[in-house]
């Protein structure tokens, strides 16, 4: 047995690299699809061009909506919160 990862290149680019945590893709897939499961760590950038589905509680810091946003439940406001409405605020929701 060897404790070596395996490296796979194309035209002598690297494109695949096997490590003991796990498989490291180098470029972009070109299946149309792939299937994560358990924990994804991404450290750049992520382009999702089509939808995306969460389910379960998301976390995000701040989130820019364009285009139509439908609610299919109540919107929750916590204490001390405000909807701001309008550019410049003109109408307040407490």
């Amino acid at each position: 047995m060897f404790d070596t990862g395996a490296d796979l290149f194309y035209n002598n680019v690297l494109k695949l690299s096997t490590a003991s945590s796990g498989v490291n893709i180098v470029g972009t897939t070109t299946t149309g699809q792939l299937a994560v499961t358990g924990v994804s760590t991404f450290t750049g950038n992520i382009d999702a061009n089509g939808d995306l589905d969460v389910d379960g509680h998301t976390n995000l810091d701040n989130v820019n909506i364009v285009g139509v946003t439908t609610f299919s439940s109540n919107v929750n406001l916590l204490d001390n919160n405000q909807l701001r409405i309008g550019t410049g605020a003109d109408l307040r929701l407490y």
